[in-house]
């Protein structure tokens, strides 16, 4: 059922919600391992980069800032998505409906 605000309100809304916090970790432990594969891979071939060497250093610094941030970012938004799923189900529980 869709709410007035185009919200649905049901158990399979509640499960897509829980289901989307859950997946978040799985997604930032791959963005993890992406990063540290990608600083093995410049520390194994550093020697044969030339004059990039200082230039890929930098991004692969940069990289691994937008990670934290996104990570932090993953973490707020996996909470939000849990109290989102406990609210909507608080509602049906309650057998609020909205026409």
């Amino acid at each position: 059922m869709a709410g007035g605000n185009g919200i649905r309100m049901d158990a399979e809304a509640v499960e897509a919600l829980k289901a989307l916090a859950g997946a978040l970790p799985e997604a930032t432990e791959m963005v993890q391992q992406a990063k540290i594969n990608l600083e093995s891979s410049f520390e194994e071939k550093k020697e044969c980069l030339g004059p990039h060497t200082s230039d890929i250093q930098t991004i692969l610094e940069t990289v691994s800032d937008a990670q934290a941030q996104g990570h932090s970012s993953v973490v707020k938004l996996q909470a939000k998505l849990v109290q989102a799923a406990a609210a909507l189900q608080a509602i049906i529980d309650k057998g609020i409906t909205v026409k």
